[in-house]
């Protein structure tokens, strides 16, 4: 009996971190298409040096809020911590000053971070698969006594490539976060003293789905430990599933 509620919570637990695997994709996936912005990272253009511009379809803005991260420019006259409204997230250009003369962040942002984050975003969905296929291989494992785990080799190979696309695309946003002003062409300095822009935050939603594949990954592992602990245990109380195993 024992061995059946285990058995059953092990398998519902493995249906909860496939599900938030999805979840945590789905949600991050949203964000990028909506452009869901972290509050951190909204400037108050009066705020900015004498040096700094803000332009908006060609027009200067002296007042007014301007947004920046991995996926591009924002715009709104209002107070966006207020009022959730961007007014503008094309033809936007903020020209910074270098120690070499200026730079357009809005530009940069859409020719170098923004594929980066487009690719770290594809990947993500992509590993979401593997997760909920690893999960899917293994519960017939956990649940029933057979020789199913001759698929033993082909879950863990999943898990592998799994662990390798998350980790690749963990890697690449923690690169955008702690490197996005240099990818941009400024250097921190002159980022926060010249134009006194702030440091780039994560967005939540990856944060989340960090985390998500973080506890993913130690579950499995412990899946994967309790399956080889019933084999033995079964080889040694029966005997003719070692016989099948090795046939």
């Amino acid at each position: 009996m024992k061995t059946c509620t285990t058995r059953g919570l092990l398998t519902i637990a493995v249906i909860v971190v496939a599900s938030l695997e999805i979840l945590s994709r789905n949600i991050a996936n949203i964000n990028f298409n909506k452009r869901t912005y972290d509050i951190t990272n909204i400037i108050d253009i009066t705020k900015l040096t004498n040096k700094t511009h803000v332009y908006v379809y060609g027009e200067r803005k002296t007042k007014g809020f301007i947004f920046f991260d991995s996926m591009g420019c924002g715009y709104s006259r209002f107070n966006l911590s207020q009022n959730e409204v961007l007014e503008a997230i094309e033809n936007i250009s903020l020209i910074a000053i270098t120690k070499d003369g200026y730079i357009d962040v809005c530009q940069k942002i859409n020719k170098h971070t923004y594929p980066l984050l487009e690719s770290s975003k594809t990947l993500m969905e992509l590993t979401a698969v593997f997760a909920v296929a690893k999960f899917l291989l293994i519960i017939p494992i956990l649940i029933y006594n057979t020789d199913s785990l001759r698929l033993f080799p082909f879950i863990f190979a999943v898990g592998l490539l799994h662990a390798f696309g998350t980790g690749t695309t963990n890697l690449m946003i923690i690169f955008l976060k702690f490197n996005f002003y240099e990818i941009i062409g400024l250097t921190k300095y002159e980022a926060i003293h010249l134009n006194h822009f702030p440091l780039i935050s994560i967005n939540l939603s990856y944060i989340y789905s960090m985390i998500v594949d973080f506890i993913s990954h130690l579950f499995f592992i412990f899946c994967i430990f309790f399956a080889w602990k019933k084999r033995n245990y079964e080889i040694k109380e029966c005997g003719y599933l070692s016989f099948k195993l090795i046939s």
